[in-house]
């Protein structure tokens, strides 16, 4: 079944999310944490979220890793842990969203829709 679901992806894409996913391994490994956020209260959905945001932040200003090769890691995260049964960690997460917009702006990739000044 997990083959089935990797086939999804083209190969380039699987070799981004392998690499992601030893990041995230890593940054949690360091923690002591495990590396899926299982959280079923708020309290534990807050605190991943906030080791989310925290791992954004020093893949960008740590490791100088750009906003978009960030946003590709989260999404490894993301993939790893719907292969493993646990779901979206990432949906309904507004300040982790938040803060990469931070750091596109920062970037400077922030782009301005010019008829509603919006991006």
């Amino acid at each position: 079944a997990t083959e089935a679901m990797l086939a999804k992806s083209a190969e380039g894409t699987r070799d981004t999310y392998r690499n992601g996913w030893r990041n995230w391994l890593l940054w949690r490994r360091l923690r002591g944490r495990s590396p899926y956020l299982q959280g079923e209260t708020r309290d534990d959905r807050l605190e991943g979220e906030d080791d989310l945001i925290r791992f954004v932040v020093y893949s960008y200003r740590v490791m100088q890793r750009r906003a978009k090769t960030i946003r590709q890691r989260l999404f490894a995260i993301r993939y790893a842990h719907t292969l493993a049964g646990f779901g979206d960690v990432t949906a309904d997460r507004r300040r982790l969203w938040t803060a990469l917009e931070g750091l596109r702006r920062w970037d400077g990739t922030v782009k301005r829709c010019r008829r509603c000044n919006r991006h």
